[in-house]
């Protein structure tokens, strides 16, 4: 995982200071979200570091979802009355 997040910030962080700052975030859903959520220290860009922490949350919250029958498993009873 640490690699892959390397690599990443490598890719995109376009002045080089080791982080990724709005303009630098990839345009894609949620970036500018995970840049506010994961900038801990509240520099506005996101450091290896924090990058890890945010990906290490994630894939916790997954393994969580995953272990009670993930997301899906809680909307197919939505809106149904139980009799």
């Amino acid at each position: 995982m640490a690699r892959r997040t390397a690599k990443m910030i490598e890719r995109f962080d376009t002045d080089g200071d080791g982080g990724l700052s709005a303009e630098e975030m990839p345009r894609r859903h949620g970036a500018i979200n995970l840049l506010e959520k994961a900038d801990t220290d509240g520099n506005g860009s996101i450091s290896k570091a924090e990058f890890d922490t945010a990906q290490a949350l994630v894939e916790e919250i997954r393994k969580r979802q995953h272990h009670r029958g993930g997301p899906e498993k809680h909307r197919a009873g939505a809106g149904q009355d139980s009799e």
